[in-house]
């Protein structure tokens, strides 16, 4: 049954009760009955009308075997046959609702409330329309409604029905005043507001991200790039059993069904919901295999950051989050560069948020991000972590970092940190792997920090290459405190001193120079303060202020105590001994050039620095605490360093040590300069810099050399016997 068909049966329906209801209260029972008839055909109605009968008219309830009471028929009702202007008036309602109400938009509304309070004053005022309504003065054929209904209901007369009518009207134009002020505010002052909200429910302007520009080595292999995957959402809004659709998806993308199913129904109203990003090949096809309803889920397009090396330098490249957001290494500090400018597109959408439309107009095209291309060599990166593994596996420290270093460029061929990651998985990464300690760590550098003093020393003019020093027989008085070395030492000339790594010959050099030049020393070789490299998260040591300095400050310095350093900012403290004097800020950026922020000063000068890495830090690998490092083809200069672990309190942890060699070759033209740092090694028993570190150090200079010889044709000095002294 159609709604203008149920609407005229129910009208039809009044009419019978209002001409023909009599004084007795059982008569209009089959007026209820026969109305309830009308809307028997809608269950909610149904269901109303069994609550009515059971619960307040028990007695008129029938049992299902009898049949129900019919309504009156024509004849039955005797109803009198209204005018055809009556007749004409009646239908009104239904034929305004049919060709106009539903054909209505916005202020006509105002227009149609108008027609229909016409209509009702029409019905109240016209003469015509009252004589219409009066009952038919025909006889009637059956006594029982011999009742005139007038009489026995005052409230059917033509004038108390004028009154009511009158009322409705009255009612109805002012229900229409009030539909027109609300129409009003709606159409004229808050139609902006509306169509803003409307726009942004149908129109939506997003961003299309751009493509991140690849990371490159020295040589232009890949080190990370980036690749077009799919994530896969859903829309929990028209999920009918989450448990079942969670079910299925669990069982692909191994997740828990009930957390899955929970997360669903929590997001019940939402019409977007990620499930997982950035799915593999596999996971794609598999979902695609359950056949789910396609409007309740779907892919889409995104950018995954792909590592092809795997973990190989992890901590110089860092990552790139779920949002394709840089974390950590050259993929944050070079966020800029790298991102490229995101574009948009507008798009238009359903009620349901389905894309109907691209707005080819409005579409602003993407810029993807440009190439950043390292320093860093990958065989010779491969070859250092190879080395640190080695390192982890013999001496079990708690952590050992590595840089190799071209010193006349600064640029740094490869820098590792053990623990480390793999940041293609980076949920699988521990807590203490993410940590660049080369750049992060500060540590006493100990005897390292030896070499700088000295050079400084010999460039100042206060102490002389052969100057001899009376090392006191191992045991020496400065001040408050007594000083102690490994071996009892009687006089040592200048290159002895660091040859042998005597803490007394060089808190005899600290004399000689005082705290105010010691002071000077650290600062002009870098110490306090970061060297500018072009990663997050480097840290720039500790260099106290000189007024803080007192005499024991005058033979720590000079052994590397009282201070703290980077292992970046020590091979950079060395390189400019190994570059003729000039220091040079380290970079690891090779293209493009804006990207790198490199500095240089000369320190000292290059006969110093030649003296230097030819005679001293040579003997120390040839005789002294570096023969570990000595290689066949290479004539190699060194030093090893030996460190008590500094604690937060300010003390000094005992049996733990930083272990520590800075080597470099060949000592005619230094072609590279390698750092290894070991953190508290745990066998082996005591953890020296000459047994722990050089034999590591000496490994990845080795390879590196070589690598480089054979990529750039560099002629190997040759090694040569020297006699020992």
């Amino acid at each position: 049954m159609s709604f203008s068909s149920l609407i005229a049966r129910i009208r039809n329906t009044c009419q019978n009760w209002l001409f023909h209801a009599t004084n007795r209260w059982s008569q209009l029972w089959p007026f209820i009955h026969q109305l309830s008839d009308c809307w028997s055909q809608i269950p909610l109605v149904q269901s109303l009308r069994r609550t009515i009968i059971q619960r307040w008219f028990p007695k008129y309830e029938t049992s299902s075997s009898e049949p129900a009471t019919q309504p009156l028929s024509s004849t039955e009702s005797l109803q009198p046959q209204p005018t055809p202007e009556y007749r004409e008036w009646l239908s009104f309602p239904g034929r305004f609702w049919k060709e106009s109400v539903l054909k209505l938009r916005g202020a006509q509304w105002i227009l149609a409330a108008g027609s229909m309070a016409r209509w009702i004053w029409k019905g109240c005022t016209s003469n015509r329309m009252r004589q219409a309504m009066e009952l038919s003065t025909e006889p009637l054929t059956s006594p029982r409604d011999s009742v005139n209904p007038a009489a026995s209901y005052p409230w059917l007369t033509s004038r108390s029905m004028e009154q009511r009518m009158l009322i409705a009207s009255l009612g109805a134009l002012v229900v229409s005043v009030v539909l027109a002020g609300r129409l009003i505010q709606l159409q004229v002052l808050e139609q902006d507001d509306f169509s803003r909200t409307a726009s942004g429910q149908r129109i939506f302007r997003q961003t299309v991200p751009a493509r991140p520009g690849d990371i490159l080595d020295s040589s232009g292999r890949i080190l990370a790039t980036t690749v077009t995957t799919q994530s896969f959402y859903l829309v929990p809004s028209l999920i009918d059993e989450p448990e079942s659709f969670a079910s299925k998806v669990a069982s692909v993308l191994q997740f828990d069904p009930q957390k899955l199913s929970q997360k669903i129904r929590n997001s019940s109203k939402s019409q977007f919901l990620w499930i997982k990003r950035r799915l593999d090949p596999s996971e794609v096809i598999s979902i695609r295999e359950l056949k789910l309803p396609r409007d309740q889920w779907g892919f889409r397009e995104e950018y995954r950051r792909v590592y092809p090396q795997g973990q190989i330098a992890a901590h110089v490249l860092g990552l790139r989050n779920i949002d394709g957001i840089g974390q950590g290494g050259i993929e944050e500090s070079q966020e800029s560069i790298l991102a490229g400018q995101p574009g948009s597109e507008t798009l238009l959408r359903d009620a349901r948020g389905r894309v109907l439309e691209i707005d080819p107009t409005s579409t602003l095209p993407m810029s993807p991000g440009e190439s950043v291309t390292l320093t860093i060599d990958t065989v010779i990166q491969l070859q250092t972590e190879r080395v640190l593994d080695e390192v982890m596996t013999q001496w079990q420290p708690s952590s050992v970092c590595a840089i190799a270093m071209d010193p006349h460029t600064g640029e740094i061929l490869s820098m590792a940190s053990r623990p480390t990651f793999d940041p293609n998985q980076p949920e699988l990464a521990a807590s203490d792997s993410w940590k660049n300690r080369a750049i992060s760590d500060i540590y006493e550098p100990g005897s390292t920090f030896k070499p700088l003093i000295v050079a400084y020393g010999l460039e100042a003019g206060l102490i002389q290459k052969d100057q001899v020093f009376d090392c006191e027989r191992g045991q020496y008085r400065m001040g408050r405190r007594v000083l102690h070395d490994t071996y009892a030492y009687g006089s040592l000339n200048l290159t002895d001193v660091l040859v042998k790594s005597s803490n007394i010959g060089m808190a005899k050099v600290g004399e000689l120079l005082g705290n105010a030049e010691l002071f000077e020393a650290a600062q002009r070789f870098g110490i306090g303060r970061r060297t500018g490299i072009e990663l997050t998260g480097e840290l720039p040591g500790l260099l106290r202020p000189l007024s803080q300095w007192n005499s024991y400050s005058t033979g720590s310095i000079p052994m590397g105590h009282e201070l703290a350093a980077t292992p970046l900012q020590m091979i950079a403290a060395h390189a400019a001994i190994a570059n003729g004097g000039v220091w040079r800020s380290p970079t690891i950026i090779k293209a493009p050039r804006e990207s790198r922020t490199q500095v240089s000063q000369q320190v000292i000068s290059s006969d110093v620095s030649r003296w230097m890495i030819s005679e001293p830090l040579r003997e120390v690998v040839t005789r002294g605490t570096g023969k570990k490092a000595q290689l066949d083809d290479y004539e190699v200069f060194g030093k090893t360093g030996t460190a008590q672990v500094l604690l937060a309190s300010g003390g000094y942890s005992h049996g733990k040590y930083v272990s520590s060699f800075i080597c470099g070759a060949p000592i005619d033209k230094p072609r590279a300069i390698v750092l290894v740092v070991v953190n508290e090694a745990s066998v082996g028993g005591e953890a020296f810099g000459g047994k722990v570190a050089a034999p590591a150090a000496a490994e990845i200079l080795k390879h590196t050399l070589r690598h480089l010889s054979k990529d750039l044709r560099w002629a190997a000095s040759p090694a040569k016997n020297h006699p020992s002294r």
